[in-house]
């Protein structure tokens, strides 16, 4: 008897079983402009500005391969409000000018969002993964408020003040699946938008004077 055993790169795995959008390289990324005020705040916001390790990477990509799983009860709960539930919309750009009057886009891509018959946004629907215990978004965590800030930007750029965030906790073979129910103030979400712009600059300015490629 022979017997080998192979380890299978899941993000590979995640990719081929539900591809994701082309990336937009001419705008701003939400994400890259979060990892940027986290190294403005680092005490503020997590960022990953450096290599992750393959234990995070391959909680994120279980988290790409449970979001479709999480469709249906998403489009259950969407109905039962007489609302519908869209999937994997299209990516959301908002178009941007600085202080010198150049104008930018920043980018948002989210995993779906309720809205009624007639398409009027209503919530976003951000779905995510983490191997720490079940517990309620504090704001005060870096981690959990990336979540916010990156969830506070979709909604500001889509034009809704709710959000919904199934999120998949994983510790010690303990998985256990949470909604969390978000509503923000519309000053909340911009001033979230001010620091967006804000990391933005300072990125420019950075690479610049480090000579980095963006």
């Amino acid at each position: 008897m022979e017997i080998s055993t192979e380890a299978l790169d899941m993000e590979v795995v995640a990719d081929l079983f539900d591809p994701p959008q082309p990336r937009d390289h001419d705008s701003w990324h939400v994400s890259t402009l979060l990892n940027e005020w986290a190294r403005m705040e680092p005490d503020k916001i997590r960022g990953f500005n450096g290599p992750i390790n393959q234990g995070t990477l391959n909680i994120m990509a279980f988290g790409r391969l449970l979001e479709p799983t999480l469709r249906p009860i998403m489009a259950q709960r969407a109905g039962a409000q007489g609302l519908d539930f869209v999937p994997s919309p299209e990516p959301k750009t908002v178009e941007c000018t600085d202080s010198n009057g150049l104008k930018y886009g920043i980018i948002g891509t989210f995993d779906g969002l309720f809205q009624t018959p007639d398409g009027t946004p209503v919530s976003i629907v951000e779905i995510k993964s983490r191997h720490t215990a079940p517990h309620q978004l504090d704001p005060e965590d870096i981690g959990d408020f990336r979540y916010l800030a990156q969830v506070m930007s979709y909604c500001q750029m889509v034009g809704v003040l709710e959000a919904l965030m199934p999120v998949l906790s994983v510790v010690q073979y303990r998985p256990e699946i949470h909604l969390q129910s978000l509503r923000f103030t519309q000053e909340e979400l911009d001033y979230n938008w001010h620091k967006l712009k804000v990391a933005r600059t300072h990125y420019e300015t950075r690479t610049k004077t480090n000579k980095e490629k963006p």
